[in-house]
């Protein structure tokens, strides 16, 4: 009901009669109404205390996993009907993701293990992650889009290091943006390494 009535005051400029409809009922319910109209209604204002940088960094990982294994589904060429069985590798506990992935990614479980089985289906990497949808797979297809993967990666930390490597680039560039950088090289290099590896196992 109170985001329900802050989204009203924010809309109210561009859908104005409607707004003000649902306001004159859902401010009461909010106990914001202390005026007559939706148009003198105080403006909001973000709480900047209540953002919390630990709830976004889930979100973050979240949002990762599931692009993840719906990229896997996409380029498998599953359709949506059929649900599969997905096993994820961490040393992180995402346990707490798994009911979100279910219906994000279409999948019938999720498995949290040690290590991935010993198979030739195809794997993707997130963060320190490694997802596997069990599922039979076509070799040659997956070699390829390892492959184009390889690539796609292997080209982005070239960019990366071109970019460190650039005269003057680290003594005058912001310490927290060069940090940000060579972190993400290096997660970069360690996704090269554990897809060139999925590539050599297919071969």
């Amino acid at each position: 009901i109170r985001v329900l009535e802050t989204i009203l005051r924010l809309a109210h400029p561009i859908i104005p009669f409607i707004t003000e409809e649902l306001w004159q009922t859902v401010a009461p319910l909010a106990g914001t109404k202390t005026t007559k109209s939706i148009m003198v209604a105080a403006w909001p204002v973000a709480d900047l205390g209540k953002i919390k940088p630990e709830a976004d960094a889930k979100v973050e990982i979240l949002k990762a996993l599931a692009f993840a294994a719906r990229n896997l589904r996409g380029e498998m060429n599953l359709p949506p009907s059929q649900k599969t069985p997905l096993f994820l590798e961490s040393s992180d506990d995402l346990a707490a993701f798994v009911p979100y992935l279910l219906p994000l990614a279409k999948l019938s479980e999720v498995n949290l293990v040690a290590k991935l089985p010993e198979d030739d289906a195809p794997v993707a990497v997130s963060g320190s992650t490694r997802l596997m949808l069990k599922v039979e797979i076509d070799k040659a297809a997956e070699s390829a889009r390892l492959t184009k993967e390889i690539a796609k990666v292997a080209d982005g930390i070239e960019k990366l290091k071109a970019k460190l490597e650039k005269p003057g680039y680290i003594d005058k560039a912001p310490a927290h943006l060069v940090e940000k950088d060579k972190a993400q090289l290096a997660e970069q290099q360690e996704k090269l390494g554990k897809l060139q590896a999925q590539l050599a196992k297919l071969k």
